[in-house]
Parts: structure tokens; sequence; C-alpha cells
């Protein structure tokens, strides 16, 4: 069996603090037991506990344990909603190059043969959500238009396929946070994000006011 990383450990606590299997103010088992429990030695626990604590999750108190500082993270602002334009731009140049290439080093050739296709695939339904449907995908879908909604929500049921409709603007947040709602409440999770809606910069690139260009921006990212 691999031997996890700190970063893999923190992960998990990460996640049991994230879902309250540990609430906010309780004390972490003794490193030996949580040690055994996660199936890492002591030295790797310490590791990802001194992660957690530098993002402000957890506090150790010296002679009396760690304990759980996280508050309700529906309290805190998210980055992404915090973050300018400009900001996010950054933030996807530095993350998407690492990420190609990741899968370039660890990906095999059945690997890209199949993306290769369902790209191929993906780019021709991207106004067919019914293609989608025929790949074997359940869906959400949204417009502003109740009318289509209904059609190509039957052409999908036609499929053997589920689907779940929601009426509304995509352009504004309360339309993506209706389609967020309805995917995890019917399917528990979201695996694909298509985005076809889209729109331009009213005037030249240097007369855009700030609020146009983060208009466009929500448009087309």
């Amino acid at each position: 069996m691999a031997r996890k990383s700190f970063s893999v450990v923190a992960a998990e606590l990460r996640r049991l603090i994230e879902e309250g299997s540990f609430q906010r103010f309780e004390r972490l088992p003794p490193s030996r037991k949580l040690a055994e429990d996660m199936g890492v030695a002591r030295n790797t626990l310490r590791d990802a506990l001194f992660q957690l604590e530098k993002e402000g999750l957890l506090e150790t108190r010296p002679g009396s344990g760690t304990y759980v500082t996280a508050i309700d993270r529906n309290v805190v602002p998210s980055a992404v909603e915090e973050a300018t334009p400009l900001e996010l731009i950054d933030a996807r140049f530095a993350l998407e190059p690492h990420i190609c290439r990741l899968c370039v080093l660890n990906g095999r050739r059945e690997d890209f043969e199949l993306l290769d296709s369902l790209c191929i695939r993906m780019e021709s339904s991207v106004k067919d959500p019914v293609g989608f449907a025929e790949a074997g995908a359940d869906l959400v879908i949204g417009a502003r238009n109740e009318n289509d909604l209904e059609q190509v929500s039957e052409d999908i049921s036609s499929l053997g396929r589920e689907v779940v409709s929601v009426c509304g603007s995509l352009a504004k947040r309360e339309g993506l946070e209706d389609l967020v709602d309805a995917a995890i409440s019917r399917f528990g999770t979201i695996t694909t994000v298509v985005n076809n809606i889209g729109g331009s910069m009213p005037t030249s690139f240097m007369d855009t006011s700030e609020e146009a260009f983060s208009e466009a921006l929500r448009w087309n990212v």
C-alpha cells in the first residue's frame, strides 16, 4: 500500500471537519490514536496538523491538545467571490498549465485517445444537451425560455436519462445558484459544467468600464 503524504492526510482531515465529523471547539483524538486511525506515521500526521493550523482550521494548545477552530464555512467569504476579474485570470494562468503538465506526465495513450473522442463529442454537443444524454449523462439544464426547456427535457427523458430543468437567467448569480441547488438536490454532486451562454463587451477594450468587463467575464467564463 502506498504511503500517504501529509497533504493527503490534511485533505482527509479537512473533509472530516467540513462534513461536521469534527465540530468547532472539539478536541481531536490523541495523536497516537488519530495516526493509527488514519494509517500514517505520527510525524506525517504532525505535518498535516501543522498545515491545517496554518489554514486556520485547527489550534494546538500545549498540554491540552489540538482543537477545531474552523467557523461555519457558510459565513466565510469565498476567495473566488472576493477576487477581482484580473485575479481570477491570474489564478487560472498559474493553475491550468500545471494541470496540463501533470496530465501529460501521468496519462496513458488510451487516456488521451478517450479524452480526444470525448472532447470532439462535447464540442459538437455544446448547444445540444441531448447529445450529452445520448452519451449516458443525467443533466440539469437551464434557460430563460420555459417552452424550450420542456421540449429538451422531453427529448432527454425519452432516452432514459434523468433531467432537471431550471428556468431563469444564467447571467445572474441567482440563476446559477438555482442550477447548483437543483443538481445537488437531485444527483448529490456535479461532475461536468458546460457554459454556452456568452456575450461581448459593448465597446472597444480600452473604452470598456470595469463593470462591463466584469459582466462579460461572468457571461463567458
